[in-house]
C-alpha cells in the first residue's frame, strides 16, 4: 500500500526506499536476461557496448579492488560498461587475492581500505561494494566506517534468498575456488557472528575445473565463449546428481565469483533457475540509492 509514496519519501528524506516493489525488482532480475548475456556477440562488441552505455549523470559507485590485476570482461563488475552508472574504483595497497582470501586483518590494509573508503565518499559514491566475492570478510569493516549503504559481496544476498525458499529447498553457490571457499564458509555465510541460513541449505561447488576457467585463476584473458558453453553443462550436471541425494531440491543459485555474472543468463535458460550474483546485488541497492537527475522542463 505504501510503495507508491517510495520515491517521494525518498526525495524527502535523502535516504534509500526499499520495499516490496525494489523486491520483486530483485527477483525479476535474477531470472531475466541482461544486456551482457550472449557471449558469442558480445565478445566482439566489447569496445561498443563499454562506449555506447548510457550512464545516469553524476552517479557513482565505489568500487573496492583487490591489488590484483587481470583483464577486464564484458559483465565482470570491473568492465565500464556493466552498469548504468559510473563507478569510482580503489586499490586497496596490500590487499591481494590471496589476503583476501583469508580474510586478512591486518592493520596496514585495514588503514589502506579506510583510506579508499574516504576517498569514494569524497566522491559522493551513493555506495560501496567490492571486486571479489571473498570481500565479505570486510563486509562489517567497511559498514561500520563508512556513511553510506555498503555490499562489499553477493553473498549479502544470501539471508533474502533463504527467506524466499520453502525450508526444505537449497541454494546453490558457485565459486572460483571451492576448497578455499570451504576453509571459511561459516565466516563467508555468516554476519555478526550468526549464519545466514541452515549450512545444510547451501551447496558450494567450484569452478576451478571448468574448462577456460583456470584463466581466472591465472588471471588470464578468460574464453567467454568456451566457460559459457563448459560452466553450463557443469551447472546442469550438479543439478542432476543432486535430484539423486535425500536433500532437499536445489531452487536458486548464487554466483559468488565477480568475474562470473556473465554466464548467468545462459545459466539462467539452461536451468529455468533464478540466479543472483554482484549484478543484482548492486542493481538492487542502485535503484533505491541513485535516482536521475530530473530534466528541467
Amino acid at each position: 500500500m505504501l510503495s507508491p509514496f517510495g520515491k517521494e519519501l525518498s526525495a524527502a528524506t535523502n535516504l534509500p526506499v526499499f520495499d516490496e516493489v525494489s523486491m520483486l525488482k530483485l527477483f525479476s532480475s535474477a531470472s531475466s536476461l541482461s544486456h551482457f548475456s550472449d557471449a558469442s556477440v558480445l565478445c566482439r562488441l566489447d569496445e561498443k557496448s563499454q562506449s555506447r552505455r548510457s550512464k545516469i549523470d553524476g552517479t557513482r559507485m565505489g568500487l573496492v579492488r583487490l591489488e590484483h590485476e587481470y583483464p577486464y570482461g564484458v559483465g565482470d563488475i570491473d568492465h565500464g560498461s556493466t552498469f548504468r552508472f559510473q563507478s569510482c574504483p580503489g586499490v586497496v595497497q596490500g590487499l591481494t587475492f590471496e589476503e583476501a582470501q583469508r580474510g586478512s586483518k591486518d592493520p596496514v590494509i585495514l588503514e589502506n581500505l579506510k583510506r579508499v573508503v574516504d576517498k569514494m565518499e569524497a566522491e559522493e559514491c551513493f555506495g560501496i561494494a567490492g571486486n571479489c566475492g571473498f570481500m565479505h570478510f570486510y563486509q562489517e569493516f567497511v559498514r561500520d566506517y563508512a556513511t553510506v549503504p555498503v555490499f562489499m559481496s553477493a553473498l549479502v544476498q544470501v539471508p533474502t534468498m533463504a527467506a524466499a525458499l520453502e525450508p526444505d529447498e537449497r541454494i546453490l553457490i558457485l565459486t572460483a575456488n571451492e576448497s578455499s571457499f570451504m576453509e571459511s564458509r561459516d565466516a563467508l555465510l555468516s554476519a555478526e557472528g550468526r549464519p545466514f541460513c541452515d549450512f545444510n541449505r547451501v551447496l558450494v561447488r567450484g569452478c576451478e575445473h571448468v574448462p577456460g576457467f583456470e584463466a581466472v585463476a591465472n588471471a588470464d584473458l578468460v574464453d567467454n565463449i568456451k566457460v559459457q558453453e563448459n560452466l553450463g553443462e557443469y551447472v546442469k550436471e550438479i543439478l542432476e546428481q543432486e535430484k539423486e541425494s535425500d536433500k532437499g531440491p536445489i531452487k536458486s543459485i548464487l554466483l559468488e565469483c565477480t568475474q562470473m555474472p556473465h554466464y548467468a543468463a545462459a545459466i539462467r535458460q539452461s536451468t529455468g533457475l533464478p540466479v543472483f550474483d554482484v549484478v543484482t546485488c548492486v542493481n538492487f541497492f542502485a535503484s533505491s540509492l541513485c535516482r536521475p537527475e530530473r530534466r528541467e522542463r
